[in-house]
Parts: C-alpha cells; structure tokens; sequence
C-alpha cells in the first residue's frame, strides 16, 4: 500500500512517455512484487511464530520433564526415609526384645546359679554330715576288728608258742599293762605323716634316727617298746594294731624291744602310703591316717587291706590272693596283674590290666 503511490506515479509517468499498456504491466509487476514480498514477510512471520512455539513447547516439556525428575526424586526420598526410618523404627524394637531377653535369661541365670549354690552347699553339709557319720562308724569298726584281730593273733600265738600276749609284754621293759602304768592315747595325725612318709629302703639314717626318735618320744630309751610303737602307729597315724604287733615281733632284739637296728631293717615296712611285700597281714589304715593322699599296694599275698579313709588315687599291683577295702577315693584306682583278689571301693574311675579272677 505504501509503494502504490509511487508506482503509480511512475505508472502515470511512464504512461505519459510510453503509453497506458506499459503502465499497467509496470503497475502490475508492483503489485505483484509487493504481494510476494508480503507473502514473505508472512512465511517469516510464520516460520518465526512457529519456532518460537517450538521452543516454548520444547521449554515446557524440559520444565516438566525436569518438574517429573524432581518430583520423582522427592518420592524417592521420602520414601528412602521413610523405609530407613521403619528400618530404624525396627531395630530398635528388636534391639529393646533382645535386650529384654537378656535380662530375662540372665536373671533366670542368676537364679539358677543361686539355686545351684544353695543347693551345693546343702549337698556339701549332708555330704559331711555323712562323711562325719560314716567316719565315726568306721572308727567304732576299725576298734573292733583291731581288738578282735589282736585277739585272734595272740590265741594263735598261745597255740602255737604255749606263750599268751600278755606273758610276751610282761617279760618286755614298758609293757606293764597295770593301771599305773597307763597313758593317754595320742590323738590321730592331721595331714601328711612327715616322719616315715618316705620311709624306703633307700632311706638314709639321718631319716631313720628321726623316725625313731619320733617314735621313742621322751622316753629316752635305747630300745621301742611295743607301747611306743602301738601309741605312735596306732594312736597317732592310723595303723593296725596286728600290724605293729607283727613289726615287734619281727625286729625286737630279745626283751629289749625294738632296738635302732632292727627298727632301720623294718624301717621300709613302715610308709603309711605303701604297703609292699607283705604275705598272710592284715593291714589298716584307719580313718585320718591317708590325708587324701596316693596309696600304693605292692605284691601282697594273702593279705587283708582296710584303707578306711580318702585317697587321692591309688595303685594296687601284683597282689595274690587278697581281699581289699578301699574308702572313697577322688580320681582313678588302677588294679593291674592281680589275681584271686576282692575288691570293695567308691570311686570315681576304675582301671584294669592283666588281671584273672
């Protein structure tokens, strides 16, 4: 609109020169370049608006896209804290549980250590009650069989030697049975006999005058009476009186008694924890007189053995023929080559080896 004027002024002047033809195909051209260059301008326009859509469409779906992403991520959060705080929320309901249990358990723990204390030491008390009554009952035995025992040897003597008892310690210094004579009886040993507990025959004779020194006591006398040697090995370490009597018998030296040789060739006889070698005895050990300590048997023959106390183990080799009551005994018994032979015993293991009958 704004080049018509113009062109048509050119028009008017071209047509004033040329012609009304010539004008008009001018005027015509004008028009038509006008409408082109219009047609243009729209497209542009167009193609401008269109673009601008584009990005505004393209702007918009970032933003949503980005608005999607962001929303996604926020559930994803809250449901991260949440599962975390259920997860939390779980732990501590099972660690509150457990540590309830635990209290539980160790109280119930407690009180079965309490109940297991109280009834250790109820069993302990009845235990020693009738430890304390089973040694009293075996003391009142242990006298028994003593006095029966030095009975029976001193009829079998009188048999034999047309000899009693009493006319033997009538004739020995110390052996005056009257009632002036007699003494208070020693009162048993408590723990290890340290005098003859290694009596050998490897003992040298410092260890055997101490022994013998022990046994004389204040007396002073060259040689043992059968008194000396029944009030310290009978009253005081638990041996039997047959016993005692037999090592008088065996190594007195005429009326004198035991003198210090005879008691050094003995001296081996005389360790309370082992009793070897020995043929037709019959050998005590009377409550207290072990201390709890091993107690060995060696090669015994026919003989009869009474440990009426505790031992801490004990050894029984190479016996014949031979009936052995053993008092409670802590760990093992081992029982190895013997033959014919009866054991009673309590014990807490019992081992065998090469034994017949």
């Amino acid at each position: 609109a704004a080049l018509r004027p113009s062109a048509l002024a050119r028009g008017q002047a071209s047509a004033g020169g040329r012609g009304g033809g010539a004008f008009a195909a001018e005027a015509k051209r004008a028009r038509d370049a006008a409408e082109k260059e219009r047609q243009e301008r729209e497209s542009e326009s167009a193609r401008t608006r269109q673009q601008e859509e584009a990005q505004v469409a393209a702007r918009r779906k970032q933003e949503q896209e980005q608005a999607d992403a962001e929303a996604k991520r926020t559930k994803e959060q809250e449901e991260a804290e949440m599962e975390a705080q259920q997860q939390k929320e779980q732990e501590e309901t099972e660690r509150k549980h457990r540590e309830a249990l635990e209290r539980q358990q160790a109280e119930q723990a407690e009180q079965e250590r309490q109940e297991a204390v109280a009834e250790a030491e109820r069993h302990k008390r009845e235990q020693e009650e009738e430890e304390q009554r089973l040694r009293e009952e075996m003391e009142d035995e242990a006298a028994k069989l003593d006095a029966g025992l030095a009975g029976q040897k001193g009829r079998e003597r009188k048999d034999d030697d047309e000899t009693s008892e009493s006319e033997i310690d009538a004739d020995l210094p110390g052996m005056d049975d009257s009632p002036a004579a007699t003494e208070p009886r020693r009162l048993r040993i408590s723990g290890i006999s340290t005098s003859v507990a290694r009596a050998s025959k490897r003992s040298k004779d410092e260890e055997v005058r101490k022994a013998f020194d022990d046994v004389r006591g204040t007396s002073g006398s060259d040689a043992l009476t059968l008194k000396d040697l029944q009030s310290y090995f009978c009253d005081y370490l638990g041996f039997g009186a047959a016993e005692v009597y037999n090592f008088f018998q065996k190594h007195r030296s005429g009326d004198k008694g035991v003198e210090f040789g005879g008691f050094r060739d003995g001296y081996a006889t005389l360790n309370p924890y082992m009793l070897a070698q020995r043929k037709g005895e019959v050998l005590f050990r009377k409550p207290g007189s072990l201390g709890g300590q091993q107690l060995n048997l060696d090669g015994l023959e026919d003989c009869e053995v009474y440990a009426l106390d505790k031992t801490a183990q004990v050894f029984a080799d190479c016996c014949k023929r031979c009936v052995v009551v053993l008092g409670p005994c802590e760990s093992s018994v081992f029982v190895r080559d013997c033959e014919d032979c009866v054991f009673y015993m309590a014990v807490q293991q019992l081992r065998t080896k090469d034994c017949h009958r």
